[in-house]
């Protein structure tokens, strides 16, 4: 996976009852949280983002071939600052998305936007 450019902001989708942890102490991957909310290969391994807050939502959360790989409920979107990652990769599982090897996204380079309810 070659390093690609990095865009101002990027977008994390994640379960709405994980936001105070990770607005106290950063946005981190499954296997430093021991947390992962789906059953996608390989999530654990890193920190997933996303273009746009349509990629996160049509085409992550709400995409009718993930139903039964991400738990329903409801879910929010972070807007990530990218200034405080060292280089995004292409995910290796999406066409949409990206991954950085970050071991934690800073709380000051989260932004929450919306909730999105997972069916």
């Amino acid at each position: 996976m070659p390093p690609q450019p990095k865009p101002v902001a990027m977008f994390h989708a994640t379960p709405t009852t994980h936001i105070t942890s990770i607005l106290a102490s950063g946005l981190q991957p499954g296997w430093a949280t021991k947390v992962n909310t789906t059953n996608f290969p390989e999530t654990h391994r890193w920190i997933h983002l996303f273009e746009s807050r349509e990629h996160a939502t049509e085409r992550f959360l709400l995409l009718p071939k993930n139903t039964g790989r991400i738990p329903s409920g409801a879910y929010t979107i972070l807007q990530i600052d990218t200034a405080g990652l060292d280089e995004l990769l292409c995910d290796p599982f999406s066409v949409h998305g990206f991954v950085t090897r970050a071991e934690v996204i800073l709380p000051e380079h989260i932004t929450v936007q919306n909730e999105v309810v997972v069916p």
